[in-house]
């Protein structure tokens, strides 16, 4: 989706092409896929069969067969794809090895490099990203500053600007999640024992600084269709949203996403965050949890390019459909669901089942 010099689609298999161990791993990927259009085997069946092959297994682990840091990068992305190819939900609830976390961190000093190494530790975050979102938790990673992009050489060209744009995106809605979800027995106090940033300054940083990234938009991140749902008319009940690329769909999708999160999780003493940015004035539908989350649905729900899905944005639309109450909402998502199923060919029978489940429940208080 932020691919644009295409480095899977070129890079890696020039990468898998020299070592038996790569080739095997990445030849997984297609596998996957081909087990996953059985139309007899639902999400829930499937599960058996998401467990890593125990050859392959083997060969990630052994420094002798995977000798370099981008090999074995190469080789464990591909065993973890594979897994959320077959189960999704499942892969959400698995949770990853300390080795993994560690491969990954390796990695977090590529984050700007470009190339393989940079295109497989933002994919790696996307997936993690996608099971903080699905599960409502902070990244069990470590991530580096959003000021990794804030300042672009002259020079830099139109992916790298892209790519730039998505992943500053990527990045706030992790923060988003580190704040409204932070782990048990998070400390008051800073590493050199200086008192934490206050909460409420905290919220008001993440809201200007997704305010910022909104604004200041390129334009090839703006929706080339933005229109509201009509008032009149309960067939279709959220905004009709499009976007040229997969980056934009992407990062627009996880800007509403993160902003739903802060809006829902408002410190006691909110105000005090004056002054917000003018876009979020008194009034203003941007201050509502709801509109950002009609929002989501609109831009998922309009998405019908399969080079366009992806585990955050399947997530995402699970955190804002969450949220919706009115049978025509419902209705829309579910059958969204089932098109975003039959275009990826994953198994989204347990997402279905678990939004069900959840607004019987709401429905019952």
């Amino acid at each position: 989706m932020c691919d644009m010099t295409q480095t899977f689609g070129m890079a890696v298999p020039r990468v898998a092409a020299t070592n038996e161990a790569y080739r095997a791993a990445l030849l997984e990927l297609p596998s996957a896929y081909l087990e996953s259009e059985d139309t007899g085997v639902s999400g829930r069946d499937v599960g058996s069969r998401s467990a890593l092959s125990p050859a392959l297994m083997a060969m990630g682990d052994e420094e002798g067969v995977l000798p370099d840091l981008q090999g074995r990068a190469l080789t464990t992305m591909s065993l973890l794809v594979c897994a959320f190819i077959r189960n999704m939900p499942l892969a959400w609830q698995q949770q990853p090895s300390e080795a993994v976390e560690h491969l990954v961190g390796y990695l977090e000093g590529h984050a700007a490099d470009g190339g393989v190494m940079a295109a497989l530790y933002w994919l790696f975050v996307r997936l993690y990203l996608s099971t903080a979102l699905a599960k409502a938790t902070s990244l069990s990673i470590r991530l580096p500053s959003t000021d990794l992009f804030t300042s672009l050489e002259p020079a830099a060209g139109i992916a790298q600007r892209t790519s730039s744009h998505a992943y500053r995106a990527l990045l706030l809605c992790a923060r988003t999640l580190a704040f409204c979800f932070p782990h048990e027995g998070a400390n008051s106090t800073a590493p050199d024992g200086t008192p934490s940033v206050p909460v409420v300054e905290t919220w008001r940083t993440l809201i200007n600084e997704l305010d910022a990234w909104q604004t200041s938009r390129p334009g090839n991140f703006e929706p080339m269709v933005d229109m509201d749902a009509p008032a009149a008319s309960a067939s279709y009940p959220f905004p009709t949203i499009f976007f040229t690329t997969g980056a934009a769909v992407l990062a627009n999708q996880l800007y509403h996403t993160a902003m739903l999160l802060l809006l829902s999780h408002k410190p006691r003493s909110w105000r005090m965050a004056y002054p917000l940015p003018t876009s979020m004035a008194a009034g203003s539908l941007t201050q509502s949890p709801l509109w950002h989350a009609q929002q989501v649905c609109g831009i998922a729900l309009n998405n019908d390019r399969k080079d366009c899905w992806d585990p955050c944005l399947v997530a995402s639309l699970l955190v804002a459909a969450r949220g919706m109450t009115h049978e025509e909402q419902q209705t829309a998502v579910m059958h969204g669901l089932s098109r975003i199923a039959e275009i990826t060919r994953w198994k989204l029978d347990a997402v279905v089942a678990e939004l069900k489940e959840e607004w019987d429940i709401a429905e019952a208080v």
